[in-house]
Parts: structure tokens; sequence; C-alpha cells
């Protein structure tokens, strides 16, 4: 069974007993032509949407809204968005220590289209997150040009770029 990273390397795992389950919450976070974008600390050169795993007890959107605070140091005040799209995936979590871990990874991005007045700086530079990642709004234009973002998140860009 092959699994891919965030960099878009294939793992094989010949023992499916071995897969975890997971799910997680993602947001494309769309205003004045830029997306915002987070670089984990443990992937410096991989950026990607802000969001994660929803851990025991959290609903996906209370799940969000804490990915989204650590991942950018910001409290969004948002809405259920009505367009998301989901995707399963074989997931290698190459920052699992010690040796990673496979996950059948299911997960939900939404996208916001924020408004056009909104407060956000986005010519803001690269800000440093409460979990010493990096946060960045990018250039929606150049996205798909950009050849280090996540390659599980790209899957899910083109078709959020859809809606």
């Amino acid at each position: 069974m092959f699994f891919i990273d965030r960099w878009g390397k294939e793992h094989w795992l010949e023992n499916s007993n071995l897969v975890i389950p997971k799910e997680a919450a993602y947001a494309m976070l769309v205003c004045k032509g830029k997306v915002l974008l987070t670089y984990p600390p443990f992937a410096l050169d991989n950026p990607e949407f802000p969001g994660g795993g929803i851990e025991d007890r959290e609903n996906v959107l209370d799940s969000l809204f804490r990915e989204l605070y650590e991942e950018t140091g910001v409290n969004f005040e948002l809405g259920k968005s009505e367009k998301f799209f989901k995707l399963r995936v074989n997931f290698f979590a190459d920052d699992i220590r010690p040796a990673g871990e496979y996950w059948d990874y299911n997960q939900i991005y939404y996208r916001y289209d924020m408004e056009e007045n909104i407060w956000f700086d986005t010519d803001k530079q690269k800000w440093q997150t409460p979990e010493h990642g990096f946060a960045i709004w990018y250039d929606i234009d150049k996205l798909l040009e950009l050849e280090s973002f996540n390659k599980v998140h790209r899957i899910a860009l083109k078709e959020l770029l859809k809606l």
C-alpha cells in the first residue's frame, strides 16, 4: 500500500494493521487576492493551509479554529463555510517520531472568501506563530507555481479554486 508525505514522496507499507485513522480540518482563507499559508516548524520549507488534526471530543469547526490560532496567532471569527472539499488520502506523517506514522487521513478543507475591507494586513511580511513556525499571506495567482507547497494540500487547492 502506497502512502504520500507532504513533499510528494511515496512510502510503501505492507502491513495494513499499522495504519491509523485520522481526521483533520484545514482552511483556505482568501483575502485581497491572497491566501494565508503556514510553515510548520518541522517543515519550514513546505508551506500548507492552516489547520490540522481533530482531537477527541472536538467538533470539526472547534478544531479548525483552535488550529488556526495555534498556526497563525490570530483568533478568527468565521462561520461555517458553504465551500468545502473532502479528501481521503493515505498519508505518511514523517514528522511523528521516531519513525513516522501511516495514516488513513480524512480531511476537510474549507474555503473562506474574506471581505475586501477586512482588517488583515495582507502585505505583512512572514510572521512567527505560537507553534514556532511562520505564517504569510501569499498571492493566490502564484500559489500553483509554488513548487514547495504541500503536495496533499495542492490536491485540495485545485478543487477549492473551482468553488
